[in-house]
């Protein structure tokens, strides 16, 4: 087995677009998200409600999406 040495650790800002069916996902595979959500819309078809529910607040094609990444990178000795 190798040894790592840790190399840089940060965190950074960005940016992306994403389409409703993508944010649904995404907000979904978050469990504090999916409990909110499951309290407000039930658990039946709550993909097709999210979706909806997305779709119907903001009609465009994808969403602007910022987020905060941290990242650490290792290099092998």
């Amino acid at each position: 087995m190798q040894n790592l040495h840790l190399k840089n650790k940060d965190k950074a800002q960005i940016a992306f677009e994403i389409s409703s069916a993508d944010l649904g996902h995404l907000l979904l595979g978050d469990s504090d998200h999916y409990a909110l959500l499951v309290d407000k819309f039930g658990e039946t078809h709550l993909y097709t409600i999210l979706l909806a529910q997305l779709e119907n607040l903001v009609p465009s094609v994808t969403h602007q999406i910022d987020a905060q990444i941290f990242y650490t990178k290792y290099a092998r000795t």
